[in-house]
């Protein structure tokens, strides 16, 4: 998912460690019992050197609840902290896992755990519609009695015919201003913001940008057809530090994959096309990737 709020598949991975449990916890407990499923993820990584705070390390947890067939919903949470020079001691940490990391009277603005952001997401099937999918993110860049603040969304609603050859329709609508100019991914200790490597780790078209995107996708036996059309404004307050691009641009866009599945191999064909080229971005690209299981 490229326009994951909190994290998406923009940036390549960094290296790290993972803990989750692979059966869902269930509760009898009468009061908690209508929370259904459960399941938990937490993982450590660590980003480059060539950042403003070398070798930042990264925190995150989902926390995910299915209480009946129709829901899902996570509570998700994502932490910069550590690196070359910045505290890394018992209390850093637990003031970090607790969200104690906003300057006070009582924590000094160098004294600060980390950088954060946290929220939610959902996945709603209406019962009287089993093809629809709703779903959407929140996520906040700071918190306001231990509630997210400075907030930044995704919705969008897909639906799934199912026949001979299936189809998929959905939109989805992003938007990563999160009410201060320039705010959003960027932080005054962590200046290199919450990206690796200067790629976006969060939504791929950075902070302050918007998107709404609608795709379609039909599957031919052992051929999946995808295209996608999006309307996407980058960088609308002209920041320095978006990876796209240091001006507000406004464009289109046009994606089709290919993906042929031959045992248990596939190929991916990939053709993009913009209306207008900008920094990193060619107008035109086209992409191949094979996946091998042996």
């Amino acid at each position: 998912d490229n326009y994951g709020l909190i994290l998406s598949n923009t940036a390549r991975p960094s290296l790290g460690v993972e803990y989750k449990n692979y059966s869902p916890i269930k509760f009898e407990n009468i009061i908690l019992k209508f929370l259904g499923n459960i399941n938990y993820e937490f993982f450590v990584n660590k980003l480059e050197k060539e950042r403003e705070v070398p070798n930042t390390l990264l925190f995150g947890n989902r926390v995910t609840f299915k209480p009946n067939n129709s829901l899902k919903f996570s509570l998700v949470r994502i932490a910069q902290f550590g690196g070359k020079n910045r505290p890394k001691d018992a209390n850093t940490i637990l003031n970090m896992l607790i969200g104690k990391d906003n300057a006070s009277a009582s924590l000094s603005f160098e004294d600060q755990p980390g950088n954060q952001l946290a929220g939610f997401d959902f996945i709603y099937h209406p019962r009287i519609n089993s093809n629809l999918k709703l779903y959407g993110q929140m996520i906040g860049e700071d918190e306001a009695g231990y509630f997210p603040s400075r907030k930044m969304s995704l919705f969008g609603f897909s639906y799934f015919i199912n026949n001979q050859h299936p189809m998929k329709l959905s939109i989805d609508v992003v938007d990563t201003f999160s009410g201060i100019k320039n705010y959003s991914y960027n932080h005054l200790l962590y200046k290199s913001g919450f990206r690796y490597y200067g790629l976006p780790i969060g939504a791929s078209i950075d902070a302050d940008s918007e998107a709404i995107k609608l795709s379609l996708s039909k599957k031919y036996n052992d051929l999946d057809l995808q295209f996608s059309f999006s309307d996407i404004l980058l960088n609308k307050n002209n920041s320095l530090l978006n990876y796209w691009t240091r001006q507000k641009t406004d464009f289109n866009q046009f994606e089709l994959l290919l993906k042929y599945k031959y045992k248990k191999n596939y190929i991916d064909l990939i053709y993009t096309h913009r209306d207008h080229k900008f920094n990193n971005s060619n107008k035109y690209n086209v992409f191949v990737n094979l996946y091998f299981k042996f």
